[in-house]
């Protein structure tokens, strides 16, 4: 399937005999702070089966960064906790239900967020059952301009909760200069690479 650094888009995927490969997004027109479209992609989950689902939820409200940014007035700090309850409650929890319904069907699913994520300890992931699996994004040729405009590889460790045993990890080689940069801004093109590795794993594997 060619190599693990090779990027392919849920277009080239389905190119491939055998596979079909969909994005659920805003840009598709999902907005899964919506009940509506949580309901209707559980629906669709049950319906169509796939083989393989990449969980993405975002990471911002969970980096310890926003603590250290909450800890300096009383009013940030319940801004942060309120903000995290309604994450929490709305994001992770439909997160971890399209998990587990994968799981228990006996299907593949993983989960994508920083490797120091404090999600990770909430109600809704910490009881989720599967194999941990580490990654260094620069590892993926993950690459984006620092403060100067110099292009770097960006290493932001990562985290990936999957029901797949034999999935990849990739560790930075420390061979290279690291960006130092703000880490949503890598959000959209690392869950693109990562996706598309997580897809070819499964065609190799025979899904």
């Amino acid at each position: 399937m060619g190599s693990l650094r090779r990027t392919w888009t849920p277009e080239e995927i389905n190119k491939l005999e055998g596979c079909s490969a969909r994005k659920f997004g805003v840009e598709q027109g999902w907005d899964f702070s919506r009940p509506k479209d949580r309901k209707s992609f559980i629906k669709l989950l049950m319906d169509e089966e796939p083989d393989d689902v990449h969980l993405s939820p975002e990471c911002r409200l969970w980096s310890s960064l926003q603590e250290l940014t909450a800890s300096r007035s009383e009013e940030a700090r319940q801004f942060l906790i309120n903000a995290r309850t309604v994450n929490h409650d709305t994001h992770l929890v439909f997160v971890a239900i399209v998990y587990k319904i994968q799981q228990r069907a006996g299907r593949n699913a993983t989960i994508e967020h920083p490797w120091p994520s404090r999600a990770w300890q909430t109600k809704a992931f910490l009881p989720l059952v599967g194999f941990t699996t580490y990654i260094d994004q620069c590892e993926l040729d993950l690459e984006l301009p620092n403060d100067d405009g110099v292009v770097l590889p960006v290493k932001k460790p990562t985290c990936l909760l999957t029901t797949r045993h034999n999935l990849f990890y990739s560790t930075c080689c420390d061979l290279h200069a690291l960006a130092t940069i703000n880490t949503h801004r890598v959000k959209a093109t690392f869950r693109d690479k990562v996706f598309s590795t997580m897809l070819r794993l499964s065609l190799r594997d025979g899904l």
